[in-house]
């Protein structure tokens, strides 16, 4: 079995993955497992197992989702530290979290039990020197989060076309806004009645005065059974219920799930308070910086854009901070802008 060190300096060649000035030597070990994972998956979406035809262009989930699991246990075995990093209770739902960045980008599509290859692939721009290749993994090539980087070419498309919401959050907001049926509240209604605070990043229990102080109010009622906007007029406050969220942004079934931090973040916006991340120096900062935006979820879309543009911190899972090569800075600043949240720093 190879030892960690013979195992870290392969993959930071193999990878291209130089170790950024000052960073914590725990931190780089991990982004390399994090990338050598993704790597995997992406060769592994264009492998054929047994039963399949050669033609075909699927291939079996459990295949992918296996083989990839199966080699985040081995580089445990080899270091055991990598536990601090990747929770071997969670593995499945960190390789499902990579497979399903893939799909939101539009490198695979995702059926019952198999992923099909699209017929079309892209290279984005990410800055003037390199653009994310979303293609088969062939070596040698440079890994930035889980997807690999190449040259730049003038016919490159740009970063905008990997968007598939291509209006901000406040105008998405702003325009749903404008379709609900507002009608008189009544303070009798029943069930649990919670507002988002704009300040605490957080649903607080109901409070009149809260809409007499901001105008406009974002709610929750029974823990996600309904959200609704809630308007102060002269003549009392009127309510308009938003519809259930099907969103082919987010690949989620569910009602309001993660496109509702779409809407969230426009209407924080529209009323003068954005939600806000940092962005601060990691490392002596020379190479990178860390970007903290606590309890703030971006879409599905936008969160598989992020992946591809730099590592979490700390934890393979993590939502909290991520560590961002300083070439790919603008993108995420573009990203954030988009969502209409604030970056500070």
């Amino acid at each position: 079995m190879p030892n960690p060190s013979t195992l870290y300096r392969t993959a930071a060649i193999d990878l291209s993955i130089k170790q950024f000035d000052g960073e914590d030597t725990m931190d780089y070990p991990f982004r390399l497992v994090y990338s050598m994972v993704s790597a995997w998956v992406l060769s592994a979406f264009n492998d054929r197992p047994t039963g399949f035809e050669s033609s075909d262009d699927r291939v079996s989930k459990a295949h992918v989702t296996g083989t990839a699991m199966d080699l985040l246990a081995s580089y445990r075995r080899i270091d055991s530290s990598l536990g601090i990093y990747f929770n071997d209770k969670k593995d499945l739902e960190f390789v499902n979290w990579i497979e399903d960045a893939f799909v939101s980008i539009g490198f695979v599509r995702s059926g019952r039990f198999s992923y099909t290859s699209e017929p079309f692939r892209k290279r984005i721009a990410m800055n003037d020197r390199l653009s994310m290749r979303i293609d088969t993994f062939q070596k040698p090539m440079q890994m930035i989060g889980i997807v690999p980087v190449v040259p730049r070419l003038d016919t490159d498309s740009p970063f905008e076309d990997l968007l598939l919401c291509k209006k901000s959050a406040k105008d998405v907001f702003e325009a749903l806004e404008k379709t609900l049926d507002f009608q008189r509240f009544t303070s009798g209604t029943k069930g649990k009645i919670e507002y988002y605070d704009p300040d605490g990043h957080g649903f607080k229990s109901y409070d009149q005065r809260v809409l007499d102080v901001l105008g406009k109010l974002f709610l929750r009622f029974d823990d996600g059974a309904q959200y609704a906007i809630l308007k102060s007029s002269p003549s009392g406050p009127y309510i308009g219920y938003l519809p259930s969220i099907y969103s082919k942004w987010s690949n989620e079934e569910e009602n309001f799930g993660r496109e509702g931090w779409r809407i969230l973040s426009g209407y924080c916006a529209s009323i003068g308070k954005p939600l806000k991340v940092s962005i601060r120096p990691y490392g002596s900062g020379k190479d990178a910086s860390t970007l903290v935006k606590k309890y703030i979820w971006l879409p599905k879309n936008e969160e598989a854009i992020l992946m591809c543009l730099g590592w979490p911190w700390r934890f393979a899972l993590d939502n909290d901070y991520w560590t961002i090569p300083n070439e790919t800075l603008p993108c995420v600043r573009k990203l954030l802008e988009h969502l209409s949240i604030e970056v500070e720093g």
